[in-house]
């Protein structure tokens, strides 16, 4: 570690006198740094890269933990590196003046991750062989959410790649899944995992609907009070549950509808529905909820933002024998009546899905069926209460 630091220091005090000679004063002589002084910055910070280019086939065989680096080497953007300058402003008063005048919106200073984002290319990812390249390779990537480019790198290619990783983990997966969609174009599917289910999994619906509803922040379209967001400090996650919720994100991955340049977009999830019976009352749970929008990714010049099309999911994680279908289909009936009957959506417009995650599969029961037709399907279920 403290040949490393040794390294960085030596290119710190090259470039002290360049930071030094593009000091000027203005005419109330008041010390001031040039415009070009931001690309010898620039320029400093790519010979930090170079460098750490150099190091990562030590870091690996060695199996460094680069969060046990110096704050000078480790740090992750411009703040992080003034910090680390501070103990060496008596060496290096010019690259501390300017470097405290810089916020993150000014100068992307990542060193360190960029370095890991290099070695790291396309082929490299496809060739980790264990959990700890995952890592390393994952921390190169992640940085870059909190780094702030006038333009941002291209690595859709890497992200897709890195996604792929039999090493990564789902709640890895889904940040990785938030790189690509930012500002990226792509029709991409995603692929989940091969696992083995063990046992039944029916009935984890309402676990797996929390965590959808959690992952779309929450939101209510009919404003349900009694939502609880998972919590992400779980001990031990069920393998099931987690082969679910990679099974989730594959279906929505396949979200392509009829017209061109819109998807398929979850606008609610969990949503409680209260239900009148006349003498006594109940409630409904419309497990997620998606419209015809737009997509900003396949068409950024389109100027309509959605359709007047929706579909409701009624979620499904066991095997086909351990649910009624004959119930599952009358309650998805009344959902969609119901839905009808809160929105005045015309039913011809709500389609009805039963989603089989476990099996990657989908039904839709309620195909051709006018709206008098769906009331009467509905009554199984309603009589059952």
């Amino acid at each position: 570690m403290q040949n490393i630091d040794r390294k960085l220091l030596e290119i710190l005090q090259d470039f002290e006198g360049k930071f030094a000679s593009s000091i000027s004063q203005d005419e109330d002589n008041v010390e001031i740094f040039d415009d070009f002084t931001v690309e010898i910055l620039d320029d400093c910070a790519d010979l930090f890269t170079d460098f750490f280019v150099t190091l990562m086939p030590q870091i690996l065989s060695r199996d460094l933990d680069i969060d046990e680096f110096s704050q000078l080497a480790k740090a992750a953007n411009i703040h992080e590196f003034s910090v680390a300058l501070t103990e060496h402003q008596s060496r290096y008063p010019s690259i501390v003046m300017f470097v405290d005048t810089l916020d993150s919106s000014m100068c992307a200073w990542e060193p360190l991750y960029g370095a890991i984002r290099l070695f790291f290319d396309e082929k490299r990812i496809s060739q980790i062989t264990n959990r700890n390249e995952f890592l390393l390779a994952a921390k190169g990537y992640f940085n870059i959410e909190g780094v702030h480019y006038d333009y941002q790198p291209l690595m859709r290619k890497e992200l897709i790649e890195l996604r792929k990783c039999m090493f990564a983990r789902l709640s890895e997966i889904e940040v990785i899944s938030g790189l690509i969609n930012q500002g990226s174009q792509t029709n991409q599917v995603y692929r989940a995992p091969l696992v083995a289910f063990e046992g039944s999994t029916g009935g984890l619906e309402n676990e797996l609907v929390q965590w959808i509803a959690n992952i779309n922040d929450g939101s209510s379209l009919f404003d349900d009070e009694d939502f609880e967001s998972l919590s992400d400090q779980e001990a031990s996650p069920d393998p099931n549950m987690e082969a679910l919720k990679s099974y989730w994100l594959e279906k929505e991955s396949r979200n392509s509808t009829m017209f061109d340049g819109f998807v398929w977009q979850v606008i609610d999830a969990n949503a409680t529905v209260d239900l009148d019976l006349g003498d006594r009352s109940s409630f409904l749970t419309i497990h997620v909820l998606s419209q015809i929008r737009a997509s900003w990714q396949q068409n950024p010049g389109i100027d309509e933002i959605e359709k007047d099309y929706y579909k409701i999911s009624l979620l499904r994680t066991g095997l086909r024998e351990e649910y009624d279908s004959a119930m599952d289909k009358s309650l998805l009936a009344l959902q969609v009546l119901m839905f009808h009957e809160n929105t005045n959506i015309a039913v011809e417009k709500i389609e009805g899905e039963i989603a089989w995650i476990r099996l990657k599969e989908n039904d839709y029961p309620l195909v051709g069926l006018d709206a008098q037709a769906i009331q009467a399907e509905s009554r199984l279920f309603l009589d059952s209460q």
